[in-house]
């Protein structure tokens, strides 16, 4: 008659080594997913910080910017100054609260103010090419008999080598004695002309005659 041993502690270690195995391939796969998902942020991550570094497209900002221009006799062509300034890659220069004052070999003064600018490159001794003023844009001019003369418009393009200006937006011009409104307009500075394009209206009232 054979008895059957009580089992004995051998016989009891596989279902524990059993047990231990599952516990660690649980442990293995959350260890797997935490450096999985730490691995997928990390890919998430990097398009963001590399399109942040692609946004940033300037490579120059300034504060209260004064610019002057000199003729080759050393007389000021034109005083450019701006609230702030800032210089992309492109070779464009966007500017806040322009102000322009331009002197014409005739004894002409222009004054231009706008809300906002753009220079679009600039030629050798950082000659302007040209100089889009948007927003509020205001142009002054005191004339030699003492009248003053504005113009007001939205947009005015100005080429500071050729002494010109002209825009397709719709102008304003007042004097002391004339209003006047016109749709396009080219101005040559130098020769003191403006050359309005279509719908061209206004009044002029005469001046009364001095006794």
């Amino acid at each position: 008659m054979t008895t059957p041993l009580p089992p004995s502690s051998d016989t009891q270690s596989p279902s524990r080594t059993l047990g231990g195995w599952r516990t660690w391939a649980a442990l293995a796969a959350a260890l797997a997913a935490i450096y999985s998902a730490t691995g997928l942020l990390r890919e998430t991550q990097a398009p963001d910080s590399q399109m942040q570094r692609a946004d940033i497209s300037y490579d120059a900002w300034s504060m209260g910017v004064t610019s002057v221009l000199y003729d080759s006799e050393g007389k000021v062509e034109y005083t450019l100054e701006a609230d702030r300034q800032v210089h992309y890659l492109n070779d464009t220069t966007e500017l806040v609260n322009p102000r322009l004052q331009m002197s014409q070999d005739n004894g002409s003064n222009w004054n231009i103010t706008a809300r906002s600018g753009r220079i679009h490159g600039a030629a050798q001794g950082g000659r302007i090419e040209r100089l889009d003023l948007s927003d509020q844009v205001v142009v002054d001019q005191a004339l030699l008999s003492g009248e003053q003369v504005r113009l007001n418009t939205a947009f005015l393009s100005i080429y500071p080598t050729s002494e010109t200006m002209n825009t397709d937006q719709e102008v304003t011009l007042t004097s002391d004695y004339l209003r006047q409104t016109a749709v396009g307009m080219h101005g040559n500075l130098n020769q003191n002309t403006l050359t309005f394009l279509s719908q061209v209206r206004g009044n002029y009232d005469n001046p009364a005659p001095q006794p």
